[in-house]
């Protein structure tokens, strides 16, 4: 494995952390939330300080939540080298994840 895989691979599973908080909302909203009320959520960025939140509908959580590859992120946060743009849900960024990433990503799903 190269330096860079390895540095994809991390940066992927710090995605994938924060993936598995927002699983814990998405149990809680189905809950107390109605389908088209906003679950509030973390954005699911490869920057490990990142603390910023998201509005997502639950449905449109699970919609995304279907594939494994992919992440919801506040725009800015999109890393290029990583993941591409595929869809906007609430306020959030959908990317997919490609390359080593992608193999993490579906592996910690």
């Amino acid at each position: 494995m190269t330096d860079d895989d390895a540095r994809v691979r991390r940066l992927a599973a710090n995605e994938a952390i924060a993936r598995q908080v927002n699983e814990q909302v998405e149990q809680l909203g189905e809950r107390w939330n109605t389908p088209d009320e906003p679950l509030e959520l973390l954005c699911e960025c490869s920057r490990a300080e990142c603390m910023q939140r998201l509005h997502v509908s639950l449905a449109d959580y699970r919609a995304v939540r279907d594939n494994d590859a992919r992440f919801m992120l506040v725009d800015d946060h999109v890393n290029e080298e990583i993941e591409r743009r595929v869809d906007r849900v609430g306020d959030a960024t959908v990317v997919e994840k490609f390359g080593p990433g992608r193999e993490v990503a579906v592996a910690t799903a």
